[in-house]
């Protein structure tokens, strides 16, 4: 997805990316992704996955294409996406061999493959002296990957973050911050906010 990256990235000392690299999690997809790292300018760059990473995720292991919703919305400016995205054999096929290879010795060779980066999975980093917590973790949202069940399943997850973390990257959003979908609902996560506010 990188070729669609049309803004400069700016320069600094460290870039974040918070997910969603890929379509799907094609090793081709993320392994462009890691050669358009290679390029940035940046002394540390940080990345965790998205929903979208379905490689990356070993749970997705056998699941089924049909139960994963496009999520783009009902917005205008979404049509022209949803009839891109409409579902063929080939990319149907193509999502249901990944799902089929995402168990743990796949996911960990893909994740291996982003070598421009520090890859964060529930795990830390140091920076600057700064603590760099990263999670690719969200309330279920269209059965891509990295979903869990609001309530006390995400809640396991968010008590995973360590007391002495300067930033948190999560790919989902607390409720009410940039939560805000196409379709007027709002898909952040109560317990992510709760966590963060103590």
């Amino acid at each position: 997805l990188t070729s669609h990256i049309k803004q400069k990235i700016p320069d600094g000392d460290v870039f974040v990316h918070a997910g969603d690299f890929t379509r799907c999690g094609q090793l081709s997809e993320v392994k462009d992704f890691n050669t358009w790292l290679e390029k940035l300018p940046h002394k540390h760059k940080i990345v965790i996955a998205g929903n979208h990473e379905l490689s990356f995720d070993p749970s997705l292991k056998g699941s089924s294409l049909s139960s994963r919703s496009g999520h783009l919305g009902n917005s205008p400016l979404h049509v022209s996406q949803k009839i891109l995205h409409t579902p063929t054999k080939e990319s149907v096929d193509l999502v249901e061999n990944l799902l089929e290879l995402s168990d743990n010795s796949n996911s960990a060779l893909i994740k291996k493959e982003l070598t421009n980066c520090i890859y964060l999975e529930d795990t830390s980093t140091q920076v600057y002296g700064l603590n760099i917590y990263g999670t690719p973790w969200q309330p279920t949202f269209g059965g891509w990957a990295f979903n869990l069940p609001r309530g006390q399943n995400l809640l396991d997850k968010w008590n995973l973050i360590p007391e002495d973390t300067d930033v948190l990257i999560t790919h989902s959003p607390p409720l009410g911050f940039g939560d805000l979908c196409t379709t007027g609902a709002r898909a952040g996560c109560i317990e992510l906010l709760r966590t963060v506010q103590h």
